[in-house]
């Protein structure tokens, strides 16, 4: 049976590789600028804290975390934000964490 810790430490991992997923497409819409370049960093810097995630749950009941997947509604919903609100005001609230989408 899964621990509350487990659990949480889970809803941290998919929280990471949902923004990192999210940086990534979004980066891969601006290659070659430097907003581009700037987003592609964050998408690694959401792998790490991924990764940091990833070894918590291994450590704290060794499952694996093949079975957890980014929130593509989420992803889909923020690339649309995107269209209506700017790439900057989308990555602003994402990175506050004002909305919970």
């Amino acid at each position: 049976m899964k621990g509350q810790a487990t659990a949480a430490y889970e809803e941290f991992y998919r929280d990471e590789i949902t923004d990192m997923e999210f940086y990534r497409k979004l980066s891969g819409t601006m290659k070659g600028t430097d907003l581009g370049d700037s987003l592609a960093r964050l998408s690694d810097v959401e792998r790490e804290h991924s990764d940091f995630w990833r070894k918590a749950i291994e450590s704290s009941g060794g499952e694996s975390v093949s079975h957890i997947r980014p929130r593509y509604g989420k992803i889909s919903l923020l690339l649309f934000l995107r269209r209506i609100l700017g790439t900057v005001l989308t990555v602003r609230m994402l990175e506050h964490g004002r909305y919970q989408l």
